[in-house]
């Protein structure tokens, strides 16, 4: 709650002491307008719209990390130019996949199967085609963006009450997968469910031109089956949704200990039209979000914009500082399209990379996983508490949540869209750090699994069509009973060749499909898989597949670790019985589950975290490590070569020079001619100045080219060029210097450096961090 960008204008007269508050928030949260460059187009084609490569705004799919790729694609901007696109796809019997001006889904939604497929963009269509003050209605293309809509509902008087919280999504996307706010008010918090009407194109017969054309309204029962449709019924080209007047809105925060949080969250939701709560398991409290709706005459104009949303410095990857906002203290009074969503950073003009959406691939940005669920009311009360239990074996294991602006909880009605939510429920949305190197287990991995499967599996959650990771859409059709057989139905109807549908539909909506059934080496690190034996996880690291610490559903075997030292083992009994990867210590400090009798035989190192005890730190440098694990980058490889290739390594390559001709060419010969291969090269010669500058990124077999050989080589091209700066420095190989971090008490900046040293980026050793506070970090 203290990310939140709400600036109130009442100029409401205030306390000293709450002005003084005010200031330190302002500080600390506040950024003002300014230039971002945008995502970039996530279609991308090498030859004018033809063979292309498709992605979402985050540069990587949480189904898998393959790249999509696609014969062409379409940008129709007419319903008539649709209608021509959809009969030629038809006719040549290519597979289709719609896509996005952004492309938020996570899953592999936009993917069609094979290379040949047809993507057909809805970033032209893109009007709002009637507003109807009268009959409270509007009609929009389906490529218009939320923002865009809300703003000018506004602007004719009128609102969409319950939308999704970020403003750069499109309206056929946001529908298309249920995406939501939070109510237990009205009809709920989907868009979906305020659709009157629809017009989609879908594969037709031959007598037909290949192509049929349905306009769907409230009397029609398919409209129940379009609502929610993932894309598989055809290309949605215009959407009637129903709106009501404009109102004003009221905001206020308040946290308290999540004691009660269990007994409290229900009812907190039913009070408040627009509540929603922050949980935050490590610190033991809740921020909830007081919001209702209030008369137009009351005074003020804020306005919202989520701290993750705005723009972000590039070097760093954090937002900037800020000043001169005028926030005059809770409760925020704004206008409802100003508080309902977010996303600045989607929006503003290109400032060559100064400044990006803190995600952005092009600046190695933040990388997470998003998992997100809900769960039906009589069953939220008891996941909440199994996760209080969770926190209270090993607290520190949540703390990374914490780090990723907490537990987001909100509340949603039943809808009556076939694949909507099936009864009332509440949801839980939480992000957390993805390592990318796919094999690399992440720091408490077992706890973040063990969360998931309990509500998916113990708890029976429905997942978020366009979020999670692939583990969680494992039998998801099951869970949505009549609706979901209805909806197969109006599919095969629809599109009877399966041209929309691909192997990711097909799965999740139980088809066959291509499926994490699949299991492999480190399947389960990346949610591939739910893990049955040690291979999935990481062995070789010290990840072993385990149960839970508050999920067991299986019973254990044991299996001897050393001289009359036993652990305990997993039997699989069915496909029911689920897992966790988890980092498991030497023995006798594992706190994992053992057979009985066997007693940890030192009671203090129950204080230390795993990693602690599989690094063996000392326990004096306790109270000032952090709880990161540091491991070299395995991951590269050159094409062809086995993953695990014991010689392949990472460098890097420094250069500074007076500038001339053809630099960049004989600096990638010199690491070509050996064998290497450049992941990335930054050169940069500044205006006025004839200096050259250059920072590469390569990797290389350091048995054919040996590390005495390279240094000699770079000396030579640093010699040839009269270079005043040549260093190369290759982590694997070369001494790393032991460092400590002095930090403040902001968090994020040694976050993200933790971060990239445990990716291996960073040549160092870092022994401690030292700050003046610990109160909330130390553990982590």
């Amino acid at each position: 709650w203290e990310t939140l960008l709400l600036m109130n204008k009442m100029g409401t007269q205030l306390s000293s002491t709450l002005a003084i508050c005010t200031i330190l928030f302002t500080i600390t949260a506040f950024t003002p307008p300014a230039s971002s460059s945008p995502p970039e187009p996530p279609v991308k084609c090498t030859s004018h719209n033809t063979n292309c490569t498709v992605t979402n705004s985050y540069g990587n799919f949480t189904s898998d990390r393959s790249v999509c790729r696609a014969g062409s694609v379409a940008y129709p901007a007419t319903e008539a130019e649709l209608i021509s696109v959809v009969a030629n796809g038809t006719r040549a019997r290519r597979k289709m996949k719609v896509t996005t001006r952004f492309s938020h889904s996570m899953p592999k939604l936009v993917c069609p199967d094979g290379t040949d497929g047809l993507l057909i963009s809805t970033d032209k269509l893109d009007r709002i085609l009637e507003i109807d003050p009268v009959g409270l209605t509007v009609t929009v293309q389906s490529g218009v963006l939320t923002g865009q809509l809300y703003d000018a509902l506004a602007r004719a008087g009128l609102a969409l009450a319950h939308t999704p919280y970020l403003r750069a999504l499109t309206v056929g996307g946001m529908i298309s997968t249920h995406a939501h706010g939070s109510t237990f008010m009205a009809k709920g918090g989907a868009p979906s469910d305020y659709v009157v009407g629809v017009t989609i194109v879908s594969p037709g017969r031959k007598e037909e031109g290949y192509v049929k054309v349905r306009q769907l309204t409230e009397e029609d029962e398919e409209l129940d089956a379009a609502r929610v449709s993932l894309g598989v019924l055809g290309v949605i080209s215009k959407i009637t949704l129903k709106v009501e007047p404009l109102f004003k809105r009221s905001i206020s925060f308040r946290k308290r200990s999540d004691t009660d949080l269990a007994h409290r969250a229900i009812s907190f939701g039913r009070k408040h039209e627009f509540a929603d709560i922050s949980w935050y398991p490590y610190q033991h409290r809740a921020v909830y979000r007081n919001d209702d709706r209030v008369p137009l005459e009351v005074p003020g104009d804020g306005a919202y914009d989520f701290f993750p949303m705005r723009r972000a410095l590039s070097s760093s990857s954090i937002s900037s500082r800020a000043t001169g906002n005028n926030f005059t203290g809770y409760p925020i009074i704004g206008y409802h399209h100003k508080l309902q969503a977010s996303g600045s950073c989607f929006f503003s003009p290109e400032d060559n990379l100064k400044t990006s959406c803190s995600w952005d691939p092009r600046i190695d940005g933040a990388f997470f996983h998003q998992t997100t669920f809900t769960i039906s009311l009589p069953l939220v009360a008891g996941f909440i508490r199994d996760v209080q239990r969770l926190v209270a074996k090993n607290p520190k294991s949540v703390c990374a949540v914490d780090e990723y602006n907490g537990i987001l909880v909100r509340f949603h009605k039943g809808s009556t869209a076939y694949l909507g939510k099936t009864e009332d429920a509440v949801g839980f949305d939480f992000s957390y750090y993805r390592s990318r190197d796919p094999l690399a287990p992440r720091l408490h991995e077992d706890a973040m699994e063990e969360i998931e499967q309990m509500a998916l599996f113990r708890y029976n959650a429905t997942p978020h069509w366009a979020k999670n990771r692939r583990v969680a859409f494992e039998g998801v059709i099951s869970k949505y009973g009549d609706g979901g057989a209805r909806f197969l139905r109006v599919r095969e109807d629809y599109d009877p060749l399966g041209l929309f549908s691909s192997e990711w539909t097909d799965y999740v909506l139980g088809l066959g499909g291509d499926g994490p059934g699949q299991l492999g080496s480190g399947c389960a690190l990346d949610g591939l898989c739910v893990c049955r034996e040690d291979l999935h996880c990481a062995p070789e690291k010290g990840y072993f597949c385990r149960p839970g610490r508050v999920y067991k559903a299986a019973r254990f075997d044991t299996i001897h670790t050393g001289p009359n030292q036993t652990v305990t083992h997993p039997t699989w009994l069915s496909s029911s019985t689920r897992f966790v990867c988890g980092l498991v210590p030497s023995w006798p400090n594992s706190d994992w589950p053992r057979k009985k009798g066997n007693r940890r035989e030192n009671k203090d190192n129950e204080k230390m975290s795993p990693i602690l005890r599989r690094t063996k730190i000392p326990p004096t440098f306790i109270p000032q490590l952090l709880r990161f694990a540091s491991r070299s980058i395995k991951s590269f490889r050159f094409p062809g070569e086995p993953l695990d290739s014991s010689s392949i390594t990472y460098g890097v390559h420094v250069f500074q020079c007076p500038d001339a001709r053809g630099i960049v060419a004989k600096l990638s010969d010199c690491i070509a001619s050996r064998g290497g291969n450049i992941l990335g090269a930054d050169v940069f010669v500044p205006e006025n100045k004839e200096v050259f500058y250059s920072r590469s990124e390569f990797i290389f077999d350091h048995v054919k080219w040996p590390r005495a050989q390279m240094e000699e080589d770079f000396m030579e091209l640093s010699r040839s060029f009269n270079a005043t700066r040549s260093v190369v420095r290759v982590p694997d190989l070369d001494p790393k210097y032991k460092i400590a971090i002095l930090a403040s008490k902001q968090e994020h900046c040694l976050t993200d450096m933790l971060h990239g040293w445990q990716d291996g980026k960073l040549p160092v050793d870092i022994v401690c961090v030292i700050r003046l506070s610990f109160e909330t970090f130390i553990h982590c």
